[in-house]
């Protein structure tokens, strides 16, 4: 078998931009339906990008968390602290306690 062959899958996931304040935010939902409700403003689409567990960390994150977050919550959102956001996606491992 093929270096190429034992790579996974890549999936399509789709780039919204806040229209108002911080944040960005991934989903497999070309729509946005998936993505919380802004308390001002809309989520925009920027763009699309394929992903897969074998690529590296791509904004802050492990690719494999990230596409780990949209399939448990349907997107992944950062910055991960938003001031009026309680629904943000975060992986696992980043849920740490100060």
């Amino acid at each position: 078998m093929t270096q190429q062959a034992l790579k996974a899958p890549k999936k399509k996931l789709y780039r919204f931009r806040a229209s108002t304040g911080r944040g960005e935010a991934l989903t497999d939902d070309r729509s946005g339906a998936k993505l919380p409700p802004r308390p001002l403003g809309s989520w925009v689409l920027v763009g699309e990008t394929e992903i897969s567990p074998d690529d590296g960390p791509r904004i802050g994150f492990a690719s494999d968390e990230i596409i780990k977050s949209v399939e448990r919550d349907g997107f992944i959102i950062w910055p991960q602290k938003e001031a009026n956001s309680d629904a943000t996606s975060q992986p696992s491992k980043d849920k740490k306690t100060k």
